[in-house]
């Protein structure tokens, strides 16, 4: 049985069809989610699921790995769920609404040139985080990063319609 968690990640075709014909996934075999702020955040949550893709951007002459990861939290109550998303977004270089979510964006630079974009959206109860890492930010951006936040946020609204009893769509 799938949790509510998992129904809220954005599915495979949402990731294919948000980052075009340019770039392949395909979902990771390892699905352990990363160590790190979302250990914190997974802790505060009631309820968790987490995907990773792996793939490549083709290019003319040369292909460029790329990943995506998605972790989606439910909390306790939508007050739980804006504070945790108000304290991890202070941070955050960019805030915006994106419909009803709440959008933090943030971009590290690794020395070695790994360049990842991570977004936070926050709607009701629900915390959401999307990573997008790339060595070529002239070939995958923040414009990409907009695109997988845009299905994230449809899905965090079809999660709004559904989350008073009704289960939704299964992925």
């Amino acid at each position: 049985m799938v949790n509510r968690a998992e129904r809220i990640l954005p599915t495979d075709q949402e990731i294919a069809v948000a980052l075009g014909p340019r770039v392949e996934m395909r979902a990771d075999r390892d699905q352990s989610a990363p160590k790190g702020v979302g250990d914190v955040l997974r802790d505060a949550a009631i309820d968790s699921a987490y995907r990773r893709y792996r793939g490549r951007v083709l290019l003319a002459d040369e292909e460029r790995p790329v990943a995506v990861g998605a972790l989606a939290l439910l909390f306790d109550s939508s007050q739980t769920a804006l504070r945790t998303f108000s304290q991890v977004a202070e941070a955050a270089h960019l805030r915006t609404q994106m419909g009803d979510a709440s959008v933090a964006v943030e971009t590290v630079t690794s020395r070695a040139g790994l360049v990842s974009y991570w977004g936070f959206l926050q709607t009701g109860d629900v915390i959401m985080i999307v990573t997008l890492d790339t060595v070529d930010p002239k070939e995958v951006s923040i414009t990409d990063l907009r695109s997988l936040l845009t299905a994230a946020a449809h899905r965090l609204e079809e999660h709004g319609k559904t989350r008073d009893g009704d289960p939704g769509p299964t992925p």
